[in-house]
């Protein structure tokens, strides 16, 4: 079966070092040190061009800890050039007045996502002690130079407590948004840290009204099913079809150059090809690897048949169903209903 696919990716996430300069024991992407044979400055430079060049909406950029590297200022000069679409993802704890003072300069006008997971206490409980006061730092230094931001933040059972104090920071830096995330199962978030750590579907529930109630100015949002949480998608609605978008409308490029179809189906079965070889177009229109996982997450999974948001849920994170049951055709574990 052949999968009729856009021209270009509408996002594309990239991992442009694995260096990180803290050691968070949920880390997604194990990291810490820099992997041997991550893109050379020239490479890094020429990947943005030919994103550029395919008319990418958006390019997220993260980690590791982006700021690690010591040309990325170089790297988003160029795609600020490029007219490309920026959101940055960071600890903060790099984020000084001079990061800050040359992202001005730049114009930088895309809001740059810090990661603050609960009070001062949990958060320095796993990210290392003073980093909530220096990720918190590290947003007054983007505010004072007018650059937007917005906080994502981990939710589980050990922090749920603290989510007030993570919507307060957020009011008294003027975030254009607050979010809260569950726990990726891979990394060093092994299965016994998601078990101890995930939230039930009644505290999902309960969180997103409280989010929803908490909303204004500020945009508060519980994201626990993807872009498009059961509590908001609408009924039977086949013109607004909602569901996966791994290989569809995003792909994730990892240190080295690899493709994957997202930020969690990154393991060997699904490295689609590698920009060192071929380029990002020809693996985007010519990957057997992204071709199959297009017609698995096109599939509705049976158990979803016959629920009411069947067509603009569509089985939610198959990447997190693949995860507990090793198929693409398993719907969303998170999802709240039975």
């Amino acid at each position: 079966m052949s999968t009729k696919i856009l021209s270009a990716p509408l996002t594309i996430h990239w991992w442009v070092t694995s260096a990180c300069n803290l050691a968070c024991r949920m880390c997604s992407t194990s990291s810490g040190m820099p992997k041997q044979g991550e893109l050379t400055t020239d490479e890094a430079l020429a990947f943005v061009d030919e994103v550029a060049a395919m008319k990418v909406f958006t390019l997220v950029i993260g980690g590791g800890e982006p700021f690690c590297r010591p040309d990325m200022m170089k790297i988003l000069e160029r795609a600020h050039e490029r007219k490309l679409r920026l959101h940055i993802t960071t600890n903060g704890t790099l984020v000084d007045d001079r990061i800050a003072r040359q992202l001005a300069d730049m114009h930088f006008s895309y809001p740059v996502q810090v990661s603050i997971d609960g009070d001062r206490s949990f958060h320095d409980t796993i990210r290392g002690e003073g980093m909530y006061d220096r990720a918190s730092q590290g947003l007054r230094h983007l505010r004072h130079f007018g650059i937007p931001v917005k906080i994502a933040s981990l939710v589980s059972k050990k922090n749920i407590d603290g989510v007030e104090s993570v919507i307060e920071l957020g009011r008294s830096v003027e975030a254009t948004q607050v979010s809260f995330h569950g726990i990726i199962p891979s990394g060093r978030a092994g299965e016994s840290l998601v078990d101890a750590w995930e939230l039930s579907p009644s505290q999902w529930r309960f969180l997103e009204g409280y989010c929803l109630r908490s909303s204004g100015d500020m945009k508060v949002i519980c994201d626990p099913y993807g872009d498009e949480p059961i509590g908001r998608a609408r009924q039977h609605s086949p013109e607004s079809r909602g569901g996966c978008s791994a290989g569809i409308t995003e792909l994730t490029i990892d240190a080295s150059g690899h493709v994957y179809p997202c930020i969690l189906l990154s393991g060997e079965e699904f490295l689609a090809g590698t920009i060192r070889q071929e380029p990002l177009h020809a693996i985007w229109s010519g990957s057997a690897v992204l071709q199959r996982v297009r017609e698995e997450v096109q599939a509705l999974p049976e158990a979803c048949a016959v629920c009411e948001y069947d067509m603009s849920c569509f089985g939610g994170c198959r990447a997190l169903g693949y995860a507990a049951s090793g198929s693409l055709l398993s719907k969303d574990p998170r999802c709240p209903i039975s």
